[in-house]
């Protein structure tokens, strides 16, 4: 039988936390969706005030916060370059990130500072990782061509993009 957690006090709060942000990079958002759920194992073990619980959390994060801890403008830069650098589009960037709790406004920041025309480097990523244009074994037919296209677009890229890439000889 698994050991319940400690009571929720605040300097467990502040470890647990630490314990995290050493293993993980964290949004604001997904530190305190984190944070709440240990924490309210630990009240519901404990029968502990959640309202006391939740100010230690909103407490801790607005400190974190304050001392440049998290950053959601950094993060998101940091996780963009990585999705762009394996093939991601923009509207991928753009649900991985909110998926994380990064705000509109930042993510649209962030997309925003890319220069060139990271959509087309990002297909071509993508395109040569699963041997698609110009990268396929052998030749393709009409059927082939309209799975390719369908492949980049489900991927978020958009037809004059993934043409581009698919009709590419080279």
């Amino acid at each position: 039988m698994p050991r319940p957690p400690p009571r929720p006090t605040e300097s467990w709060i502040r470890a647990i936390a630490a314990r995290y942000l050493d293993r993980y990079a964290a949004t604001e958002a997904s530190l305190r969706r984190w944070l709440q759920r240990r924490v309210g194992e630990a009240v519901r073990a404990h029968s502990a005030d959640p309202e006391e619980a939740r100010r230690h959390v909103d407490a801790l994060v607005a400190r974190m916060l304050e001392l440049g801890v998290l950053n959601d403008t950094r993060f998101a830069e940091s996780r963009a370059k990585t999705l762009r650098r394996r093939g991601a589009s923009a509207r991928a960037v753009r649900q991985a990130l909110a998926i994380k709790g990064v705000s509109r406004d930042v993510v649209d920041g962030v997309l925003a500072e890319e220069h060139g025309d990271r959509e087309l480097e990002a297909a071509r990523t993508f395109a040569r990782r699963h041997h698609l244009g110009p990268w396929r074994t052998g030749p393709v037919d009409p059927a082939g061509r309209a799975k390719e296209l369908a492949r980049l677009g489900r991927k978020g890229f958009s037809f004059e993009t993934a043409r581009r890439i698919v009709d590419a000889s080279d």
